[in-house]
Order: C-alpha cells, then structure tokens, then sequence
C-alpha cells in the first residue's frame, strides 16, 4: 500500500478555523463524515481520514470535552478508556499487530475535543520506524488506503465491536463490576421572596455563617424537608418561618425551578425553588448562628459571592426555564465562578416558551456568554425567526435565523466587507453558523420607523438622514454585468401575475407590461452595493435623531435605484419628501434613473401583490395595489399627453 505526502499546514489552517470535527461528525455533516464502527450514548469509535497506519481509529467521547483530566470524573475516564480497550482488542483481530500504541493530543485552539488514537502497529516494522516515527505525518507519509478497504476493515470493526465484551481471567481476578447505588438524594426547599425595586425585581439572599457548608456565601433561605410527615410546600412555609420571621399563605406559593445539582464533592440533591410574591411580616434575622446578614438585591445584578447551586437557580429561573441541572465537577469551588458555570436548563413541554432549539441557543451562548431571556422579535410574516436576548451580566444582542442559505450568505457577507465602513449606523456581526443559518448581531438603539408618525418638519429631516445613509451605502461594487435583479424579477413576472391577477384592478396588468417591456432600452445603472430592502422597517430613529439600518438579507450588488423602490410610496405624494431624500444623497434623480424606479417599482408591486395574498399579508397586499394604482395613474396621464400634442 502506497503512502502520500500530506499538506500538515494546510490541515492545521483548517483546524484552527473550522468548527470542531468531532462535533460535525457526529451532527451526519458530510463534509466531516468519518467511518463511524461503533456509537454508544456517551463514546464514538471512528477510522482515522489520515492514517499513517492501517485501521487507525480515534475514540472520543460524545459530549465536547477538552481536557483529558480536568474535563472528567474519573468514573468518566474509566468509561472512555474501557472503550479504548475495546477498540485496540477490536482492532489486533482485524488488522496485522505487534503492538498497540495509543496517544491523546490535541488543542484549545484547533482539534479540542478529546480524541484518543488507536493504532496497530504491524509486525516487521524496523525498530527506527516504530513509535512516534510510526504515527507521525512528517516521517511515515500519509497511507493511501483504497475506499474498499476502508469499507472492509469498518465492516470487520463494526462486526467485533458489536459483540458484548467477553470476560476473561483478567476480568475474573477483578472481581465482579461494582452496581452503581441508585440516587438517594436529599430534597431542599428554597425561598424565592420577589419584589419590586427602583432598579426592576429584587430577590432576599441570606449571607450564611457559623458551621455550615458554604459560610460567608449568599444563599436563599432554605432548608430539607424535615421527613415524610412534610411535603415541600409545608417545608418551605416552615423554613420562611424559622430563618426570615415572614408567614407565607400557601395559595401564595408559586413553583419557580427545579435543579438537580450535584457539588464539587460528589453528592447530589434536588433543589425545589418557590416563588412567593406576597408575605406578612418583614423579614429579619432569625437564626444568628447561621446567618449573619440579610439583603434584598437586584434580579439582574446578583452579587458576586453567592453559592453556585442557589446562582444556578436563579439563572434559570431569570431565563424562564422550570427545571435545570447544575452537575460540579471534582475541584469545582462552592462560590459561583462565571468561568466555571455547570448549568443546563431545559425548556418546559407545553409551555409555549420562546426561542428557538437547543443548537442555537448554545450556538449562542458560546458567542456572547450566558443569557438570562429570550424575547421573539420576528416580523408578522412567514418564515421571520428574530429573537432579542439579554445577557445574564448585562448586554443585548438579536439572534436570527434565515429562511435559506442564499439570505444567510448574502447577509454575512454583507457584514464582512461593507457594512462595518457605516459604523455606528449598523449593528456588527458577532457570530454566524451556516449549518444553523443563524447570526448573532449586535442591538442597536433607536425604535422602527415602521409605523410611526412625526411632523411634516421631521419627517423631512428623516429623509434627508435616509438620503445620507443610502449615499454612505452605495458604493462602487464589483462590475456584475446587467442587472441580475431586474433579470430575476421579469424571469418571475408571469408566475407573479398568475397569482395576483383576480386582485388586479382593470388597467393594472396591461401598466405592469408596458413597463417591463421598456426595460430593456433603459441604460443600465453601474452596479454598487445595495441594501436591498431598505424600507421603514428597516430604519431605526434614536433619540437625537440619528438613522440606524438593521436587517441585510437581501442585501447585494446591483443599482442604487433597487433601494428606492419601498421608499417610493412615501413620497408620491409629498415632494417635498423627496427633494429631502436628494439633498441627503447629495443629487436628485434623473430621467431615466425614474423611469428605471418605475419598472422596478411594478415588478416589486406585482410581486408584493401575489405574496400578500397567498401568505395573507394585508399590509403588503394594499401597499402593491397602491403602487399599481399611481403607476397605472401616470402612464395614463403621459398617454393623453402624448395625444394633445399630436
């Protein structure tokens, strides 16, 4: 079997750029795709795409784990390396073996998921070509193994591996497997007392003291449930009781989280977290040696030196999420350390939570820190998917989903080149994933223009600021050759019309027509970088008068005129609107250029027209049909003008 050179820069180039392999693998992304042998719930056993040896494999664990020790409990590390085992038994009955040698490599900055290679070096080998001469790229050379056997020695693996492990005398010298002890955790019932503050909700923490776990920690008051004699909620009223001093009704009780937490130390317990809004009495000290302090703090400004467990409670809770676990790990501290953070919330079935799945939430997460809410931002049409998150320390950000890759492309790719040369005036792209078609932006101040109404004076300085942002955006792009997006849309003008013709008013089809049939004798506008849908609901108006431009899906090259097509209604008949757009752009439109916006205009009408209709869009539905009607209107009043002068 042959062996090849290997391009080692070009693979560590795209290992530190890429996304994890291991991860990608596992999602059935094909670009990674491996010879997967054998997959459990926690460990995958997979050939190796660049062996220097026949049937290496790699093991990893499923879970995206990235430090061979401090990433796992040693009961952890005793189940990935009996996988390990198995795989080098597996692999001495399929492939020539001496001996099994087996490395676990990799970096924070490139291939971090733990991996461990598993290979067979065969009989034979001189003894300077054995070892790390045998694994190493450099100096064994890349082994060209033909696709059949590959094919064959998965087979083989999957075959052995299949098999429950055999007991052999070494197992029998061990003595029989340890059963794990079913969980016999504790219960724990946490006051939540909730008010309002100047600053938003305030929550009551207990700092703790004397000989307890945890002592000079905030923590909710808290207790056990005493015995079966109590259950949870008349745990919690009795603990409010002998900590606070506070009498809690129990219609007053309200479930807020649970939380399975296990500590640093290895036991675990499940915490029950009640939400009580109303209370008689003020709290107060009541058990000095247990508590030396007592504070009612902001929600979203939790302090620093709380118990991990309790902060993990209240995060979840924070981001409205009813159940979560918070699973420590040996070396762990008791005080809540953000670097540290074990959380994991789950959503509730039926409870109509916003957001979207779990890929993107983490997705998320992994690109700005921990977030405390999610709030459905999208638009009122179909395929709009806009969340606005909050983070759990402070900072807001918009996640979006696109409805297909060629939006997603178009909006990254506006991000990456011209958008940052508007500054202040557009948000910046934080983080982007193809696979999810998901970006996180930065949020911007200002509110939509969508809908509001201001006096003819500033309504006249907002167009002149959309002038002047529209200038700021048109820059000379690439030369595209004719116009792709006036191609596209007269290549879609029959399918449209069938669709919106029993809403055409007489005339409007004919209009519609005549114009388009004019399009190709117009002169062709120099391509620059447009928008591509800047309408009101695209503009935001700050404070002090300044325009922000969000949302660059369709934005692409083409002529600046395609970025006034859903502005032209607001001017048609307020001139005096349009002489403010042109100062703000620095020259009014010529002749042709109007001519130009008027077929575009019919085209985006028609189309808006069809789409309106079929998705039950009465907005989009009207304002085509207005369009229709002013264009119809004013090719009428040029055909009689044409007349008069014959």
């Amino acid at each position: 079997m042959k062996r090849i050179e290997f391009d080692e820069q070009a693979y560590a180039r795209r290992s530190r750029s890429g996304p994890c392999f291991i991860c990608r693998l596992l999602a059935g992304d094909e670009e990674f795709r491996h010879e997967i042998v054998h997959r459990d719930e926690q460990h995958v056993v997979f050939l190796d795409r660049y062996p220097t040896l026949l049937g290496k494999l790699l093991v990893a664990p499923v879970a995206h784990r990235q430090d061979v020790i401090g990433d796992f409990t040693a009961a952890r590390s005793a189940a990935l390396w009996h996988t390990v085992h198995r795989a080098g038994a597996a692999l001495r009955q399929v492939v020539p073996t001496e001996r099994i040698y087996l490395q676990s490599l990799g970096s924070h900055s490139g291939n971090s998921h733990v991996h461990v290679h598993v290979a067979a070096l065969p009989p034979g080998v001189p003894y300077e070509q054995q070892q790390t001469a045998a694994l190493a790229w450099e100096s064994a050379g890349l082994l060209d193994v033909p696709p059949e056997e590959t094919a064959r020695i998965a087979g083989r693996l999957r075959a052995v591996l299949a098999l429950p492990p055999a007991p052999g005398p070494s197992a029998a010298a061990a003595g029989p497997v340890p059963v794990q002890a079913r969980h016999r955790e504790p219960v724990d019932v946490h006051l939540l007392l909730r008010r309002d503050g100047a600053a938003g909700p305030e929550v009551l923490l207990t700092r703790r003291a004397g000989a307890v776990y945890a002592t000079g920690l905030e923590h909710l008051p808290s207790g056990h449930i005493d015995g079966s004699h109590e259950d949870a909620v008349q745990a919690l009223i009795r603990e409010a009781r002998e900590e606070t001093g506070v009498v809690v009704d129990p219609d007053d009780v309200r479930h807020a989280v649970t939380v399975h937490h296990r500590g640093p130390g290895g036991d675990s317990r499940v915490g029950l977290v009640f939400e009580v809004l109303r209370w008689n009495g003020e709290p107060a000290i009541r058990e000095p040696d247990l508590c030396d302090a007592m504070g009612w703090y902001p929600l979203a400004d939790l302090p620093a030196g709380m118990v991990a467990y309790c902060r993990a409670a209240l995060d979840a809770y924070r981001a409205g999420h009813r159940f979560a676990v918070h699973f420590q790990e040996p070396g762990d501290t008791v005080a809540y350390d953000p670097h540290t953070d074990r959380l994991r919330a789950f959503s509730s079935a039926g409870t109509g939570e916003e957001g979207p799945g779990r890929a993107v939430r983490e997705f998320t997460e992994r690109a700005v820190g921990r977030l405390s809410s999610w709030t459905d931002v999208s638009w009122a049409r179909p395929g709009s998917r806009v969340w606005r998150v909050d983070g759990a320390g402070g900072g807001r950000w918009y996640v979006k989903i696109h409805q297909n890759p060629r939006f997603h492309g178009r909006e990254v790719a506006a991000y990456r080149t011209w958008v940052p040369g508007l500054g202040a005036a557009a948000p910046r792209l934080v983080a982007a994933d193809a696979d999810l078609l998901a970006v996180v932006v930065t949020a911007l101040p200002g509110t939509s223009l969508h809908g509001a109404v201001h006096p003819p004076g500033q309504q006249r300085e907002i167009f002149r600021r959309i002038g002047a942002l529209a200038a700021a955006i048109h820059r000379p792009a690439p030369a595209a050759g004719p116009d792709e997006t006036l191609r596209a849309a007269l290549g879609k003008l029959e399918r449209q019309l069938d669709g919106a013709r029993a809403h055409l008013a007489p005339g409007d089809e004919e209009a519609v027509r005549a114009l388009a049939a004019r399009a190709d004798l117009l002169p062709q506008p120099e391509p620059v970088f447009t928008h591509g849908d800047l309408q009101l609901r695209n503009l935001l108006l700050g404070e002090a008068g300044e325009l922000y431009v969000i949302d660059f899906e369709r934005a692409q090259p083409g002529p600046a005129l395609r970025d006034f097509v859903r502005l032209a209604d607001l001017w048609a008949h307020r001139p005096d609107l349009l002489e403010a757009l042109a100062d703000g752009y620095g020259r009014p439109f010529t002749a042709a250029e109007l001519e130009y916006l008027a077929v575009l205009e019919a085209l985006d009408a028609v189309s808006g027209v069809q789409y309106g209709a079929a998705c039950g869009d009465p907005e989009l539905l009207e304002r085509g049909l207005r369009t229709l009607t002013r264009l119809r209107t004013a090719a009428d009043r040029l055909a009689a003008g044409r007349k008069d002068t014959v």
